[in-house]
């Protein structure tokens, strides 16, 4: 008797890098009969040909199973998601029909549904990193019955600055109202300056001792201060899309005393798809605001995580 084949070895891959950021994608892989391609979001990510397995033709394909998201292979991890829509379309697409296919998707998407959100906000681990500082011990213990200020948010690209006061009042609304604490909006802007460093990390830091400054300079009559940053990247295109957030607080003496960052590799940011279909105010403010409410459960979560770990 012929020994079947290994189909692990035999197979014909085509690869992307993972999607793990709970946002919708315009996904398409097509098939000649000859050569496999792969498009996320309109753009051509892989292809492979059957050069090397010709036997992996459409002819020979079995109609016993037909996974959509799912692996046939039970070592293979479960896949986390859900899928909006699903076509098969006869022939190959060629790649200006899939990119304006893929545009006209993404004009259309909404926020993910409220029962998507909810599944995902209890699996949902990473709500961004947070350097170690020696005070923040000290601000578990004080932060309850604490005096709160908090200053517009500052809002960056690579070569602009400017500043959302609407945020930073939302950000102090929540403080007051759903973590009951002693806070207050100051409508003082501190300037940070120009952006330098090479990296989020970079930013966070160098950005954390001007704004330090700053503050010092107005004089400090509170416990705690914090100023929210938002990132954005150069523009690329109609789309706005958020890199980063910066959650800085600092103790009376300006120093850091719970101050940590998001990005898009942290759970608690990408699931909430910040981004705005293009630049103009009545789309960024919204943003703005949705920004200041990721920043607040990231630190509630944070919060959560410090005061759990205290108490083992």
């Amino acid at each position: 008797m012929q020994e079947r084949p290994d189909p692990l070895a035999t197979c014909t891959n085509v690869f992307a890098t993972p999607l793990v950021d709970a946002k919708y994608h315009h996904v398409v892989s097509t098939f000649d009969n000859h050569e496999m391609k792969f498009y996320v979001d309109g753009v051509l990510v892989g292809q492979n040909t059957i050069d090397e397995f010709p036997n992996n033709s459409i002819a020979n394909l079995s109609n016993q199973f037909a996974y959509l998201c799912k692996s046939g292979y039970m070592q293979d991890p479960t896949w986390f998601g859900t899928i909006d829509r699903f076509n098969i379309y006869e022939g190959i697409l060629d790649a200006a029909t899939i990119a304006a296919s893929a545009k006209k998707y993404q004009a259309g998407l909404k926020d993910l549904p409220a029962e998507i959100k909810e599944l995902l906000s209890n699996v949902l681990v990473n709500p961004g990193f947070k350097p170690e500082s020696d005070l923040s011990a000290d601000f578990l213990q004080s932060y309850k019955p604490g005096k709160f200020v908090v200053y517009p948010t500052v809002i960056r690209t690579p070569d602009s600055t400017a500043f959302s006061p609407g945020s930073a009042k939302a950000f102090a609304d929540l403080l007051i109202n759903d973590l009951n604490l002693n806070a207050e909006f100051n409508e003082t802007i501190l300037n940070p300056g120009q952006l330098e460093g090479q990296g989020q990390l970079n930013f966070f830091n160098n950005d954390m001792k001007r704004l330090a400054s700053a503050i010092q300079e107005e004089g400090t009559n509170a416990d705690y201060y914090v100023v929210l940053e938002i990132l954005f990247p150069p523009r690329q295109s109609e789309a706005v899309n958020v890199f980063g957030i910066h959650i800085l607080v600092l103790d009376k003496d300006t120093e850091n005393a719970f101050s940590f960052l998001l990005n898009v590799h942290h759970d608690y940011m990408a699931y909430n798809s910040l981004w705005a279909v293009n630049a103009e105010p009545a789309n960024l403010e919204p943003l703005k605001i949705k920004c200041a409410k990721v920043a607040f459960d990231a630190l509630c979560k944070q919060l959560e995580y410090a005061e759990s770990a205290m108490v083992k």
